[in-house]
């Protein structure tokens, strides 16, 4: 399983740089990943897009992607927008 954890503001530019690194990631059959989100302080609706896209893409490989749900309430708020697109695909796990 690879992991993939970032810190701090996950601002638009940080959401490229979490893009590419979800597209490798997720890019092969079965992939299993987890994003640890649990350091993030806020969430830029460009990172929201790129976690729905690459947790479609595993389970049309057979996979999943696992997001750790970050600690702080702006960043769980800002995350919560996945719930607004139709048919969405994240799933966040509270950590202790």
């Amino acid at each position: 399983m690879e992991t993939i954890t970032v810190a701090g503001d996950l601002d638009a530019l940080a959401a490229l740089d979490i893009r590419r690194r979800l597209d490798r990631a997720t890019a092969g059959l079965r992939p299993q990943v987890t994003v640890d989100l649990r350091a993030v302080t806020s969430v830029h609706v460009a990172a929201v897009v790129a976690l729905l896209e690459a947790t479609r893409r595993a389970r049309r490989n057979g996979g999943t992607v696992h997001i750790n749900e970050p600690v702080t309430s702006q960043a769980r708020h800002d995350l919560a927008l996945a719930s607004w697109f139709p048919m969405s695909t994240i799933h966040i796990h509270p950590v202790p």
